[in-house]
């Protein structure tokens, strides 16, 4: 074999070489690229609030939900089939729990035209059922959503006793993420202490009329901001447009 020759084949082995080692650099770079983009995406849209109607400012008449006239009343809506609701119902069990025999509270589920109950009875039903001072309730045809004005799923309204709104909003930090959040710092501070200054005046003359609260906070509310009346709601619609897509996958 000449000298030229094996120098020839060298080289094409070292070429050869060369591009493998590019073409892999060139894949990783393009992995992680679509992996950044992705994290970016999942983070925009667990953090990105679902719009939200205007509340009902007042307890309506015609309503079969019950409203206490001892103490708050709490009303979470509920889309049976959005995994995101979970992590307002874990939380809503962490409030009950913290704020045990300070508020009455019923869930709502919703249920559309021409379904069955059992449509509405899924793993959230379930959960919703073990936790304690809950009742639950199935909104067939969204009736009492539209009622109230709830168009998310997960969306809380407190109601005082003589019917006034207290507060409005979502219980979580995102999109299915569990833990301290705003809202629920706003219903801990509006059940557990009625000098909050973000309310307004006329509610919490209302509040000190109707119960004798003591001025209680607990100390992870200490190192927080104080809670405002309304905060932002994560989840899925209640009732997707037909020309939109829902953003929420509903869980099986």
């Amino acid at each position: 074999m000449s000298q030229s020759t094996s120098n020839v084949r060298s080289l094409a082995v070292t070429q050869t070489s060369s591009y493998r080692r590019t073409s892999v650099a060139v894949a990783i770079g393009v992995w992680m690229a679509g992996v950044a983009v992705g994290s970016l995406y999942s983070f925009h849209y667990a953090t990105t609030p679902t719009e939200t109607g205007a509340a009902v400012r007042h307890w309506p008449a015609a309503t079969p939900c019950t409203l206490s006239k001892q103490r708050p009343t709490l009303l979470m809506f509920v889309h049976p089939r959005c995994p995101c609701t979970r992590a307002s119902l874990e939380e809503l069990a962490l409030l009950m729990n913290r704020c045990r025999g300070r508020l009455d509270a019923e869930l709502i589920f919703f249920k559309p035209h021409n379904s069955s109950d059992e449509w509405a009875i899924t793993d959230l039903w379930e959960r919703a059922g073990g936790i304690s001072g809950v009742t639950r309730r199935i909104d067939a045809e969204g009736r009492e959503q539209r009622r109230f004005g709830a168009r998310v799923s997960g969306e809380v309204f407190l109601y005082l006793p003589n019917g006034a709104l207290a507060f409005h909003g979502g219980i979580t930090a995102g999109r299915g993420h569990r833990g301290d959040n705003r809202g629920r710092f706003a219903v801990e501070a509006l059940l557990k202490n009625p000098d909050i200054t973000s309310v307004p005046h006329d509610l919490l003359q209302t509040f000190r009329h109707f119960r004798d609260a003591q001025p209680v906070m607990s100390e992870s509310l200490n190192h927080h901001d104080l809670p405002a009346e309304t905060t932002s709601v994560f989840g899925c619609e209640l009732e997707p447009h037909p020309y939109r897509p829902q953003k929420c996958v509903p869980a099986k």
